[in-house]
């Protein structure tokens, strides 16, 4: 048995109600192939919809890849300098 993703995911995706094996048989060809249009509509907008999220997060994702670098050569050149770390009590504690 498959499960739809909004069946799974809890409604993340835009979705007419899920329809199961309990269905009645469609009575023509063309009740059949408007269904069957239907669900690759469906099935279009919720890849559009998985791919500009997948976009979003890596792009979210080289963001704080960029700001660990910069980070990390900040830390580095205070560590260089010679410069106390923040923790560190001066010397005339």
């Amino acid at each position: 048995m498959l499960l739809c993703v909004s069946c799974v995911g809890g409604g993340l995706l835009a979705y007419p109600p899920p329809t199961h094996a309990l269905e009645p048989p469609l009575s023509s060809d063309a009740a059949r192939i408007e269904s069957l249009e239907t669900k690759a509509a469906f099935q279009e907008d919720a890849l559009q919809q998985l791919s500009d999220a997948l976009v979003a997060q890596q792009a979210r994702i080289d963001r704080l890849q960029a700001q660990l670098l910069v980070l990390a050569e900040q830390l580095q050149t205070q560590s260089d300098d010679g410069a106390p770390a923040a923790d560190e009590r001066p010397p005339h504690y």
